[in-house]
């Protein structure tokens, strides 16, 4: 092996142990960090930037220099001088990202989980969203949905469901839960917001009573080609399956207070513990008051914890980014030893943007 790839090798493997070590530290809940020791690792990994640097530029003077075996073949390193040129000036170009995203765990000031005054919908974006919720579900409510004491499939604004969305994947990664994460939506109705939950969590599926509406939705989501999301008829009141997931939904499913009652017993007496309830019973995501469950924040409840560990999981989520987070998974190059801190990070790295052209 040449010299420029012995150094960048020798590079990477000293600064692995610092940044898995950082990983540790910003993985910890926000009460459990210490703002100045995270600055301290973080200068202990940028006081190599510049040796980076330098050797990327030699890296890559000696691919555009070398033949076309070198550069394809194994005769210098594994998979040629091209593919390691490349992963390694991808990683040396995450660099600033990565610098504001671990301040970013440094920082005291919290974001409120649901804002109060919730930001004015687009009234475009409202009239898209009705549309696409006819469009999904154009079936109005079977006899025997009614006779059994459903609500018919009801909209939410957009703008309520994403804020809604957004606060619920905080709280997970506050809770320490950042993969394959499985949401439900009690009462799915065209499953228009099963398939906006997918942005957010790996695998949403939608259940409703009503089997014109399941067929609706099963087309819709077959149109959106939402690999992610699967929705099935069954009955809320007497499904089994509710502790296969980590977050469920509903939005006042069942328009009989006895019966509505009844499902939420179901729900919370089946659940695993650590579950996130999220029980809108408005359009103003206002929660059901007398809910004998952990309260995080609004109409967002945990099962299986006590009030006391719920204050915290809500502090810690208050010191969460706004956005789904980038992990190491999502790019289409080995991110080497950036891997750790991209998947114990909380923060977005690019603050919620499309990953960049260049990195994807």
């Amino acid at each position: 092996m040449t010299d420029p790839f012995k150094k960048a090798r020798s590079l990477q493997t000293r600064i692995a142990p610092l940044t898995a070590n950082l990983a540790e530290i910003i993985a910890r809940p926000f009460s459990d960090r210490d703002p100045a020791e995270i600055l301290e690792k973080w200068h202990e990994i940028d006081a190599y930037r510049r040796d980076f640097l330098a050797i990327n530029r030699a890296v890559g003077k000696f691919d555009r220099g070398a033949d076309q075996q070198q550069r394809k073949k194994d005769d210098v390193v594994a998979g040629g001088t091209r593919r390691y040129a490349r992963e390694f000036a991808s990683r040396v170009k995450l660099w600033d990202a990565m610098a504001n995203m671990v301040a970013q765990h440094a920082r005291k000031t919290p974001t409120e989980l649901l804002p109060i005054v919730a930001p004015q919908e687009d009234p475009l974006v409202s009239v898209l969203h009705n549309a696409l919720h006819k469009l999904a579900n154009p079936n109005g409510q079977s006899e025997t949905a009614q006779d059994h004491g459903c609500f018919a499939d009801i909209p939410m604004r957009a703008s309520q469901f994403e804020r809604l969305m957004k606060a619920a994947y905080r709280v997970c990664l506050a809770a320490n839960k950042k993969a394959d994460l499985r949401f439900l939506d009690v009462g799915c109705g065209g499953a228009t917001k099963t398939y906006l939950a997918s942005r957010y969590f790996s695998q949403c599926d939608g259940l409703d009573y009503d089997a014109n509406y399941v067929a609706s939705a099963r087309r819709t989501i077959e149109i959106l080609k939402a690999d992610t999301c699967h929705v099935f008829q069954a009955d809320g009141l007497s499904f089994g399956g509710y502790d296969a997931y980590d977050i469920i939904y509903f939005y006042r499913p069942m328009r009989d207070d006895a019966l509505l009652h009844k499902l939420e017993s179901k729900i919370f007496e089946t659940a695993r513990a650590g579950t996130l309830i999220l029980a809108p019973y408005n359009g103003d995501l206002v929660p059901h008051e007398n809910f004998d469950l952990a309260h995080i924040f609004g109409c967002i409840f945990i099962t299986g914890m006590t009030q006391n560990q719920a204050d915290r999981i809500r502090i810690d989520a208050e010191h969460t980014g706004t956005e789904v987070v980038t992990r190491s998974s999502d790019f289409s190059f080995d991110t080497g030893f950036w891997s750790p801190l991209l998947d114990a990070s909380s923060f977005d790295l690019f603050g919620g943007k499309t990953l960049p052209a260049s990195q994807s």
